[in-house]
């Protein structure tokens, strides 16, 4: 049985609900073109100006944001987060890294993360 990579995109309305806005069958590529596509199609159906996209870690993505949404942050999922944090840490070190990380994510607010 072949697999079709899909793209489900999600927002997060400013009063916590988040709401469906597009699923995607890309064929298994995830080009810059892609992309650049999905966030034109978006931004046709009424999407404005998101204040933060979270993606995967994704050749050419943070390009294509600032190309369609030039206001737009971009970060990454929690776990490509962790994953690309560890690759750039010193082993002995990550562990104590990771207690930080986990720390910050638990918080209820920004000034119980600091």
């Amino acid at each position: 049985m072949k697999s079709f990579d899909k793209e489900v995109i999600y927002v997060i309305r400013v009063e916590g609900r988040r709401e469906l806005l597009g699923y995607y069958l890309p064929g298994g590529e995830k080009k810059t073109s892609v992309w650049k596509d999905v966030f034109n199609d978006l931004r046709k159906r009424g999407l404005k100006q998101p204040k933060l996209i979270i993606s995967d870690e994704l050749s050419g993505i943070e390009r294509v944001i600032k190309e369609v949404f030039p206001a737009a942050e971009h970060g990454l999922y929690w776990f490509h987060l962790k994953r690309d944090l560890k690759n750039r840490t010193r082993k002995k070190d990550w562990d104590e890294i990771l207690k930080e990380l986990n720390r910050i994510m638990d918080s209820k607010d920004e000034q119980e993360s600091k």
